[in-house]
């Protein structure tokens, strides 16, 4: 993903870090469940790191909290934050303290139960970035804020023998998956339909970002990627040199990042399980109706990578679809006619189609 790009979407306002204490500190805290009836930790262990202004660790020291209560000595207070830490039913819960003008810092660290109920899951903002890359590929960047409505932190289901906890959705054939803000690299799994994370979500919103690949095929494609969660919106932005087609997003408006102008679409609360479809073009290209339905018949043949993975998504060929097929060929056979594709041209979109369809009649046997 180009870095000015990354920079321009991703940025944060820069707050100052204090300066390190001078002399010692002693952390003072407090452990709280934020669960309604939910109990306070019995004999927990409290970890503390003192870090320097570039997260470097230069102190750890532990305590037990009796009853919830804990103090930790001996930091030499040559530092600008601690990060205090404790596990409860084995999910680790943190939080960073600046340094102040005092030689006792106030900790309040905060535990939750736990829930495995899918429905305390939304999404409030769902951003898809879309540039053009190297060797006629697209880069995609995802921004997502998922929210935890509940005072329990949710730990999904365990499938395949492993935790399944936050699905992140990657747009089919999707590939070079690149991890970022709210993935732990070694706690995520990559399958065909998107990222899935076993790291817990704890109770509010929760940043997630990565960024993907997509082949571009020359005539445009047809980006399809579903939705795992209610979600309060879509939006996409596409990049300089690129256009957007779909039926389900709104053209709203253009925006400027790093001195390049993207054009806004949005697609307004899509309900879990929707299939976003959006067919993304070289600006130079056409992207009459015939792009997107050959778009179609190319993820037709992905569709055995979706059915195959282990999130399977509500996607199968309908009768509908194959009518439509069957219209693309005729559009394709007045193009031809027109004069407005060549002889070789005609032939092999014409060939894809016909290959396209067969398939679809399969489908639809079967």
């Amino acid at each position: 993903m180009k870095t000015w790009l990354l920079a321009a979407l991703t940025a944060s306002t820069l707050v100052g870090l204090p300066s390190p204490a001078s002399g010692a500190v002693a952390l003072v805290g407090t452990i709280v469940n934020g669960t309604a009836g939910g109990a306070i930790p019995a004999n927990a262990q409290v970890s503390a790191a003192q870090l320097t202004s570039s997260g470097k660790e230069t102190q750890r020291l532990t305590a037990t909290a009796t009853d919830g209560m804990f103090r930790i000595d001996g930091f030499d207070g040559n530092g600008s934050r601690y990060v205090v830490a404790t596990t409860y039913q084995q999910i680790t819960y943190s939080t960073v303290i600046d340094v102040a003008a005092s030689t006792e810092l106030k900790v309040e660290l905060k535990v939750f139960e736990t829930t495995r109920d899918t429905l305390v899951i939304s999404v409030e903002s769902d951003s898809v970035t879309i540039i053009e890359g190297k060797d006629g590929a697209f880069e995609v960047l995802q921004l997502m804020r998922l929210s935890n409505s509940s005072d329990r932190t949710y730990i999904g289901q365990a499938q395949d023998d492993a935790p399944s906890v936050v699905n992140l959705p990657v747009a089919v054939a999707g590939f070079d998956v690149s991890a970022g803000e709210g993935i732990t690299a070694d706690r995520v799994s990559t399958y065909p339909d998107g990222i899935v994370s076993a790291d817990p979500l704890q109770p509010g919103a929760t940043n997630f970002s990565y960024s993907y690949k997509l082949r571009a095929p020359r005539n445009g494609l047809l980006l399809q990627r579903a939705t795992s969660y209610p979600t309060k919106h879509v939006d996409v932005l596409i990049g300089p040199g690129l256009q957007l087609q779909s039926p389900a997003l709104t053209f709203k408006e253009q925006k400027t990042f790093g001195g390049k102008t993207f054009r806004r679409f949005r697609a307004e609360g899509p309900a879990a399980g929707n299939l976003l479809e959006a067919n993304i073009a070289h600006a130079s290209k056409p992207t009459s109706s015939i792009w997107v339905g050959l778009a179609i018949l190319g993820a037709i043949g992905l569709l055995g990578l979706i059915f195959g993975s282990r999130r399977r998504l509500a996607m199968k060929v309908t009768a509908q679809d194959r009518q439509a097929m069957i219209d693309q060929i005729a559009l394709l056979d007045e193009r031809f006619a027109s004069g407005d594709l060549s002889e070789d041209e005609h032939k092999r979109q014409r060939l894809g189609l016909k290959e396209g369809l067969v398939r679809a009649t399969e489908q639809l046997v079967k």
